[in-house]
């Protein structure tokens, strides 16, 4: 008995994001890339920025290598980025991979890894949804934070003409170095050991903190 096996081609189209890094107030630029099988004529593209990166106005440009009389529009609300891109002759992109088109997004102050995982909706000249796979793009905002875990040093009632320490405990939660410059005080009779320090990302640094007053009082 002969059997016969059919097989269906199924077009693979994916849509990637580049990643970038920058520190705050930077502006990055990210470009949308396309791979595609199918043929494509218009592509709607929804990114997700949160609350530490804004589009920059005016930025989205369409790369003229695959458009094909293709116009491009982009707006931000509500803190997501929407790109269309359309040709009322419902020509396809040109080509079959590459960049589609770029654009940049302003940094904020918190310092992490933003992924930016797009919705992306593609259609063909008949008006129909094209299946695709997405690619998400990293924005890392680069920067140190400090956290001061013991925010208040008691020393309580203690003698004059001795000295008392306690330590001061600094984090950092950036993911940069923290340069700490200084450590000064309002009076003579408080010192910090070390006044100065480099603090990696993600690591601790106690300082001891010495009270050695003179005169009596508060």
């Amino acid at each position: 008995m002969a059997v016969g096996v059919w097989l269906t081609a199924q077009g693979v189209n994916t849509v990637s994001l580049t990643s970038g890094q920058g520190h705050p107030g930077d502006e990055v630029e990210v470009a949308l890339n396309l791979s595609n099988t199918d043929e494509v004529t218009a592509l709607e593209i929804l990114v997700p920025l949160g609350d530490m990166l804004r589009y920059v106005d005016g930025s989205a440009v369409l790369n003229t290598d695959r458009g094909n009389g293709h116009t491009l529009t982009a707006s931000a609300k509500d803190g997501k980025l929407n790109i269309c891109i359309y040709n009322f002759t419902l020509a396809p992109i040109k080509g079959t991979d590459g960049e589609i088109c770029r654009f940049k997004v302003k940094l904020g102050k918190e310092p992490a890894d933003y992924d930016l995982v797009p919705d992306v909706v593609l259609g063909d000249k008949d008006g129909n949804a094209v299946s695709c796979s997405v690619n998400k793009g990293v924005v890392t905002l680069l920067s140190p934070k400090i956290e001061i875990t013991t925010p208040t040093l008691a020393y309580g009632r203690v003698p004059i003409r001795s000295s008392y320490t306690k330590t001061l405990t600094i984090h950092n939660a950036g993911n940069e170095p923290l340069e700490v410059s200084e450590i000064a005080f309002d009076g003579n009779d408080l010192s910090a050991s070390p006044a100065t320090c480099t603090i990696a990302a993600g690591a601790t640094k106690d300082v001891v903190v010495t009270y050695a007053p003179m005169q009596r009082g508060d």
